[in-house]
């Protein structure tokens, strides 16, 4: 994916600890999963009329 919001490094900011950047990138990891979903979902309701009925033989 060479989206720029997805493609940048994370630096500590001053006072933060591990676990506040570790949040914060699960929080976004959580964000970009969430987006695939909805890109997924939406692919998936533009091929559902080429599909071939699973009963269909």
């Amino acid at each position: 994916m060479n989206d720029p919001r997805y493609l940048h490094t994370e630096e500590k900011q001053e006072g933060e600890t591990f676990f506040d950047v570790m949040n914060r990138l699960i929080a976004r990891s959580k964000a970009v999963t969430a987006d695939m979903e909805a890109v997924l979902a939406e692919l998936e309701s533009e091929i559902e009329p080429f599909r071939v009925p699973k009963d269909h033989e």
